[in-house]
């Protein structure tokens, strides 16, 4: 039996089984009659049981854990994306240019305020709804650990009336 499953529901039932087998040994010293044996292989298969449910459980719920935690992780993603959906610099930069008159803004200009790395033309960002551009790992990260406000200006991701990350 592995120490990562040993729980003290565990402990205990090997601990029964045991005296269960100790007091049958104590008890009946001579040859065991069918009844006797009978008893003793019952608590043999009760120990056995007891260490394969013991392995079982922990694993299994382990997993669950992760595949949910993973399924809501990709959920609030989503709801991420439509919000404010991936976009290479380049691409922001060609719109931001037409809609705020950005013809002598480099990328180079550009900083992630969250890694302060600089924001090169192909890296993938996401602009908020507060024009704050950052690395699209970056804002990802910070939006999985349920921050729903900007890290800059700490406007709301979501409005009022939309349904918020809870609902996810």
């Amino acid at each position: 039996m592995s120490q990562e499953s040993t729980t003290p529901a565990t402990l205990i039932g090997v601990i029964i089984g045991a005296f269960a087998l100790v007091i049958v040994a104590i008890l009946y010293e001579g040859p065991l009659e069918i009844p006797h044996a009978n008893m003793l292989t019952c608590a043999r298969i009760f120990l056995i049981q007891v260490r394969r449910r013991a392995s079982r459980p922990a694993s299994a719920s382990t997993e669950t854990k992760e595949t949910t935690e993973k399924r809501a992780h990709g959920e609030m993603l989503q709801q991420l994306e439509s919000l404010c959906p991936t976009k290479s610099c380049e691409e922001w930069l060609e719109n931001a240019q037409v809609e705020q008159d950005l013809s002598d803004r480099d990328s180079s200009d550009i900083i992630c305020s969250m890694c302060l790395d600089d924001v090169r033309k192909s890296d993938m960002m996401h602009v908020l709804s507060c024009r704050h551009v950052y690395h699209a790992a970056c804002l990802e990260q910070w939006f999985l650990g349920n921050h729903f406000q900007c890290p800059l200006c700490n406007r709301a991701f979501f409005q009022q009336t939309e349904a918020g990350p809870e609902n996810v």
